[in-house]
Parts: C-alpha cells; sequence; structure tokens
C-alpha cells in the first residue's frame, strides 16, 4: 500500500464499511487449520457482496471484491495473521493483526483500500459524533430492548420480563429513568437556545 494511497482515506465512522470479526469465526469453529466458508456481507441491513475465508495454523486467508475510490470492483485476496494470547481461565484469545500498523485488533474493517484496524482507517463510533442527549436515548432505547418494553420513554414503564430477576430488573428500571432524566437535561439548553432563535426570527419580521 502506498503512502499516498494511505494518506488520502476519508474519514468515516465504523458502521460505513464491512467487518471483518475474528470471535465470530471462532465462535462458529472456522479457525482450525484447513476451515473454510464464505460469508454474504450485509452493510446497513442489505447485502453488500461476499467474503471467502480459508484458514492455517497461523493465518487467515480472505478473498473479497472491493471498489477502491469509485473504481471497477476488483476482487482482491489478503493474507491475514493470526495471534493468540492466554486466557486466565485456560484456553486461548485469537486476533488479527492489522496489516497496515501490526496491532493485534479483533476487528478489521474493509474500508476502500483494504483491511485495516480503526485506528488506521481513521474510523469513529457513531456514538463520538451524537451530542449527550443522543448517547443517553440510545441507552435508554437498549434498556427498554432489554426489557421488552418497546416504544420510547413516552410510553412508559412495561412489566418485568419472565425469568428476570427482581433485582436486575429493578436495576435496569433505576438506570432507565436515570437515562432519561439525563437526556431531558442535556436537551434543555437545546431547547432553549432554539427557543431564542425562534423569538429573534418572529421579532426581525414584525419590524
Amino acid at each position: 500500500m502506498g503512502s499516498g494511497e494511505y494518506q488520502s482515506r476519508r474519514k468515516g465512522t465504523t458502521t460505513r464499511w464491512r467487518q471483518l470479526d475474528i470471535r465470530q469465526l471462532a465462535r462458529q469453529g472456522l479457525l482450525h487449520p484447513g476451515a473454510w466458508t464464505t460469508w454474504s456481507w450485509s452493510l446497513g441491513g442489505r447485502s453488500d457482496g461476499s467474503v471467502r475465508f480459508s484458514t492455517t495454523d497461523t493465518t487467515l486467508e480472505v478473498d473479497y471484491r472491493r471498489s477502491a475510490d469509485g473504481h471497477a470492483w476488483q476482487t482482491r485476496r489478503e493474507t491475514l495473521d493470526i495471534a493468540r494470547t492466554a486466557c486466565h481461565l485456560g484456553g486461548t484469545r485469537p486476533w488479527l493483526h492489522c496489516p497496515v500498523c501490526w496491532r493485534r485488533c479483533a476487528i478489521l474493517y474493509l474500508t476502500e483500500h483494504g483491511l485495516m484496524c480503526r485506528t488506521c482507517g481513521e474510523l469513529n463510533y457513531p456514538s463520538t459524533r451524537q451530542n449527550k442527549a443522543t448517547r443517553a436515548m440510545t441507552r435508554v432505547l437498549a434498556i427498554r430492548q432489554r426489557l421488552g418494553w418497546g416504544g420510547t420513554c413516552m410510553d412508559g414503564h412495561g412489566g418485568k420480563p419472565e425469568g428476570m430477576r427482581w433485582r436486575e430488573y429493578f436495576k435496569l428500571v433505576w438506570k432507565h429513568d436515570a437515562e432519561v432524566e439525563q437526556a431531558t437535561a442535556a436537551l434543555l439548553p437545546w431547547l432553549d437556545q432554539q427557543h431564542r432563535q425562534l423569538e429573534k426570527r418572529i421579532g426581525s419580521k414584525a419590524t
């Protein structure tokens, strides 16, 4: 990879690019020598090509198609090195080496210029581009989903899911309400600013 190509990347978020998660391959038992599989890659909930993996003792071969900088689609093969670290309770944890910086990673991203880690791809998590209120409401929705409530905070509380302990239920309800309060507090300054701007526009039109 040339230095000019590396420097020309545009910043984006992790959700913009397809992901290669070695933990998923490990869960499916695809990291032993001779294993291979083909995945249908998806991005934003829609099909976005396919990728083929084959494994040796220390490497993962990846065959995929990509289109760099709007050019025609090209088939590409990359050989990624696999590292393993010992776990405290026995066994090992697999990692991929980033082809650019050689850092150990669980996830690599297929950018316009090939597979690389989040740091080398200059990618941000979507949450870093959200304001405080939005982040809090995202956590609220995640809690509601875990509790099986659905809807939004405007729909109030639901019941305890079957099989959930009361202690865990009350803990999640408390966290839900705390996040709603935090989101509301963060939203008030923005609403106040919008109100002042609206008053200013109305006043300018009246004169």
